[in-house]
């Protein structure tokens, strides 16, 4: 019983990294306009979310290291 729940698990596991590997590899880069990155990094000093997270996102993912991170993510799926 111990080990078929095991292996349900690891199943269940091994699929969200598959599915979120594969969610990552296209480009979507997520708009941001320049209003709001002066209202929040210029006037308020502060790198708070959402506009400190996108920018970060789209860096990594214009760099191709998310895509890195999403072949490693299938890979440890398999």
């Amino acid at each position: 019983m111990k080990s078929k729940i095991n292996a349900v698990l690891t199943i269940i596991l091994a699929l969200f990294f598959i599915f979120k590997g594969i969610d990552k590899i296209p480009i979507k880069l997520k708009p941001i306009t320049q209003k709001e990155i002066v209202e929040t990094i210029v006037e308020k000093g502060s790198y708070e979310a959402p506009v400190g997270y996108i920018i970060t996102m789209n860096t990594m993912r214009q760099s191709g290291f998310l895509r890195l991170i999403a072949f490693f993510q299938i890979l440890a799926g398999f």
